[in-house]
């Protein structure tokens, strides 16, 4: 054989081989070797971060100091810094400090600003705080168990848990639901009571009193950018003949609700009636939220009367413009799997900014998928339990989380068939690509580490966090524990881009394919990051070659030749190494 050609086959061959061993390039935001900002210790363990627009990362974690210390940190104002940590004051508190941070209940929006939930130092006593006032002062109390509930009708106070799931983006406005009631701080950032049991529920009809209905229950509020709030409510309508909205999804402010969707009304692209609009009676059961968009869009899940097969049917509507209309309905065929039907919701629906929803269901032969509506009504089929998944030899074996941004880019976190763990994103044009998988080695400055496990913060149980991490600008943060080649241990919280916006991943001279032409400019230098495993392996995962052999026979490239040489000496150095 010629040498160039042999010099072809090996490179191909080693590419195959190695570079499924690479994750995409990566910034560090924090180690365990890195002494904690504001603290003396290091840190010791990271949860899951989150991510706002701008890329900026917010984490809690665990510092070494032997007592058992956590706090949260933040990127806001560019650099990572202390938000709050165990033992300081709690603002507001009475002289109380911080006992504990739920590492769920922590945001980034895209100001910089943190809002997060914490216990104190009794470790029953809960509320919300802020650090958007950190010019003047380090951090700002929203709401404390004890304190007044500004604008409720008996004059009472927060009290219970506050489930707490969503934070505005371009204001610094939160929602939350405390004491069976729905506050808010709209866009003037006042805190203020939205709606509380005993209120009118608009749009309802209670026959025994030939008007409207009390409200009774609420789910947790998601909120948007112009301070709207969206949830579930129960009312004492009852379920008469004549009775409509004993249960519900209405969205407004404290200055005015309008209903979305209400039980007794007939479910558009249905002939029946909604029968229920609070939770859902799936497994595992759990009280859900629908999610509101910017512009007002508001997605649901909601069960039907009537039976097929003899089971309940739940669906997912989306109002849109103030039109609602179905997504999907169990019972109905799966698109991009023929002679299969959606049996079982497993998720709330996502939704994006153009008001397209996202759905995580189970067809009826057991396996999950998670479809996209690519316009109203029309969905796609983006991943199913079974399926193959990019840069792996393994199939997709379960999914553990997902998170959906405003643009309706999906992250995806999964079990793989060998029992690995992988997170993937979608590019431009739905097709997925993996970020990191465990066995994967990610650059930690300097030296790579092989992962071990991961961490990644998509909507987690029981109720659904809209903080997540993936960005709307299509970063990825996760964390990772990992060893070197001499087996020294780290923890780290890192950010890899996803994959370039309106390009597929290895081509990089942007002419719309993936081609011969691509892997040539990588050899000059040409790429992202040049002479990367991770673009090398984006390449060859796209170029479309059939097997090694007519990738080789393809390339005619002379200047790979050298390079083949001393790519071949660089790896027999690192592997003696």
């Amino acid at each position: 054989m010629h040498r160039r050609s042999c010099a072809l086959v090996l490179l191909v061959g080693l590419l195959l081989y190695l570079a499924p061993r690479a994750s995409a390039a990566v910034r560090v935001v924090a180690t365990t070797n890195d002494t904690a900002p504001g603290s003396s210790d290091p840190f010791s363990q990271f949860a899951e971060p989150v991510i706002n627009g701008l890329g900026q990362v917010a984490i809690t974690a665990f510092v070494d100091d032997f007592d058992g210390s956590s706090g949260i940190w933040s990127e806001g104002d560019g650099s990572l810094a202390k938000v709050a940590l165990t033992g300081e004051t709690a603002p507001g508190a009475g002289g109380a400090t911080f006992g504990d941070f739920p590492p769920l209940e922590v945001f980034i929006n895209d100001l910089g600003d943190v809002t997060f939930n914490a216990f104190l130092d009794d470790f029953t006593t809960t509320g919300l705080w802020s650090d958007r006032d950190r010019t003047a002062t380090p951090l700002t109390k929203i709401a404390l168990e004890g304190d007044p509930a500004p604008g409720t009708i008996a004059p009472s106070t927060f009290s219970f848990d506050f489930q707490f799931t969503d934070v505005a983006q371009t204001h610094d406005g939160v929602a939350f639901l405390s004491s069976l009631a729905v506050f808010s701080e709209g866009v003037g950032g006042a805190l203020g009571k939205v709606v509380e049991p005993t209120e009118l529920a608009p749009g309802t009809f209670r026959p025994s009193v030939n008007g409207l209905a009390n409200f009774e229950n609420f789910s947790p509020p998601t909120i948007n950018n112009a301070g709207t709030v969206a949830f579930f409510a129960e009312t004492n309508a009852g379920t008469g003949v004549d009775s409509i909205g004993d249960g519900g999804v209405w969205k407004g402010t404290g200055g005015g609700l309008e209903p979305v969707a209400l039980q007794g009304e007939i479910a558009p692209g249905t002939s029946n009636e909604f029968s229920q609009i609070f939770g859902r009676t799936t497994t595992p059961a759990y009280s859900t939220n629908p999610i509101i968009n910017n512009s007002g869009d508001v997605a649901f899940t909601a069960l039907l009367t009537g039976l097929i097969g003899g089971t309940l049917r739940s669906g997912v509507w989306v109002e849109r413009d103030d039109v609602l209309a179905k997504v999907m309905l169990e019972s109905e065929p799966a698109p991009g799997a023929p002679g299969f039907f959606f049996d079982r919701l497993q998720h709330d629906p996502f939704i994006d900014a153009d008001g397209n929803a996202v759905v995580q269901v189970a067809l009826d032969d057991g396996r999950e998928g998670v479809w996209q509506e690519s316009s109203p009504g029309v969905l796609d089929l983006v991943a199913l339990q079974g399926g193959a998944l990019p840069d792996t030899s393994e199939t997709l074996l379960n999914i553990i989380d997902i998170a959906v941004n405003d643009s309706g880019q999906i992250a995806l976190f999964v079990d793989l068939s060998d029992f690995n763990q992988a997170i993937y994103t979608t590019d431009s044009t739905g097709a997925l690509t993996k970020v990191v998988q465990i066995g994967d080695f990610v650059d930690v400055n300097g030296t790579p580490f092989e992962v071990q496990q991961l961490y990644f913060n998509g909507a987690q149980l029981p109720f659904d966090n809209t903080a997540s991490g993936l960005s709307n600008n299509g970063q990825i943060a996760y964390a990772f524990d990992g060893e070197d080649d001499q087996f020294n241990f780290v923890s780290a919280v890192v950010v890899a881009d996803g994959p370039p916006a309106g390009t597929t991943p290895g081509d990089f001279d942007l002419d719309g394919d993936v081609d011969v032409a691509d892997l040539v400019l990588w050899n000059r230098g040409g790429s992202p990051v040049p002479n990367s495993l991770a673009d090398l392996n984006d390449w060859r995962m796209n170029a479309g070659f059939g097997s090694a052999q007519s990738a080789v026979t393809a390339i005619p490239e002379p200047a790979t030749t050298p390079f083949a040489a001393v790519f071949l000496l660089s790896l027999a150095k690192r592997r003696k190494k």
